[in-house]
């Protein structure tokens, strides 16, 4: 049987996260599942039960530099060979309230720079090394982001918070595939649709089993000089 890629996901104890987690395993890939608090998940347990030498669950606080370190070393003794692809799914959405300008909280906005933009740089610092590390010619950083962080796409208001944390994440990646990408470490960003998730609401349009399915048939079959904003269809994203 060819032998899987090593793949670390962040926010992976519900949600996305656990859907792709489990799609990645599902595939005879090992993955690397942080989260907060795995002990709590009862969908990261049955994934450890069901493949015990593939799956590690790890307790990280992604904006915390001694926990991402920490996580660093376990996964580089549990994986020396390295990491394949590093998947920054980790997110959150403090309100979904659409304030007018005058009544926007700033400190909303700093909260969710931190989560959404600051700490997948934070996930990528501490897995460089582990990333340059692996033997395969290309190894992948896929950024969960939202359609709502599209400059282009702004139709109507949105979330002041949650945009623009995530437009900025947009262009964190376009700068690390640029810095990256002459190493063989290629950088994209992916909507992974509107997920019936705590923070998508019983409403959404997909599940996050449809969404998982989606991010890894991308995640799988990206190649250099694909567009780098897409979503988890395939289709291209305008910045």
């Amino acid at each position: 049987m060819r032998q899987g890629k090593t793949i670390v996901i962040t926010g992976a104890s519900r949600g996305i996260g656990l859907a792709l987690a489990r799609e990645c395993l599902l595939h005879n890939h090992s993955v690397a599942a942080l989260s907060r608090r795995p002990r709590d998940s009862g969908g990261l347990d049955e994934l450890l039960r069901d493949y015990p030498e593939r799956v590690i669950p790890l307790a990280v606080d992604v904006t915390d530099p001694d926990s991402l370190s920490a996580a660093a070393d376990t996964i580089a003794d549990r994986f020396p060979r390295g990491v394949d692809i590093l998947v920054n799914n980790a997110g959150a959405m403090i309100s979904r309230e659409i304030p007018e300008a005058g009544e926007f909280r700033t400190t909303e906005l700093e909260t969710l720079f931190r989560v959404n933009t600051v700490a997948p740089l934070m996930v990528t610092q501490a897995l460089l090394p582990l990333l340059r590390k692996s033997p395969a010619p290309q190894r992948l950083v896929m950024n969960v982001t939202s359609v709502m962080g599209s400059i282009a796409r702004v139709a109507e208001r949105r979330n002041y918070s949650y945009s623009v944390s995530k437009a900025a994440l947009n262009m964190l990646t376009r700068l690390m595939h640029q810095d990256l990408r002459d190493e063989g470490i290629n950088v994209f960003a992916i909507h992974p649709g509107w997920v019936r998730t705590e923070m998508g609401g019983e409403k959404a349009h997909f599940s996050p089993e449809e969404s998982a399915a989606g991010l890894y048939a991308r995640m799988l079959s990206w190649r250099p000089g694909d567009a780098e904003l897409l979503d988890f269809r395939g289709e291209v994203l305008p910045w």
